[in-house]
């Protein structure tokens, strides 16, 4: 199953119901801030939506690269 991270949570869920989609699984507290839930769109694809505050954190190098095209163009040319 794969999971999109979406900033706002709640929101996207409730948008996704909306436009037609129908609850798969309800929405789960993980742990630490980690929350996911699954839907059914209208042609039958399961689809995941996650929000992890730690994501990010996690995924981009911390400062001085705030700008997320110099932090990856700086990891690309970094080994060569």
């Amino acid at each position: 199953m794969l999971f999109w991270h979406v900033d706002n949570f709640e929101d996207t869920h409730r948008r996704l119901l909306a436009m037609g989609a129908t609850e798969y699984e309800p929405i789960t507290p993980r742990e630490q801030g980690f929350v996911t839930a699954t839907v059914v769109d209208p042609f039958g694809n399961v689809l995941g939506i996650m929000h992890n505050p730690h994501y990010l954190a996690c995924s981009l190098p911390a400062a001085p690269f705030r700008d997320h095209r110099r932090a990856v163009s700086t990891l690309l040319t970094a080994n060569t």
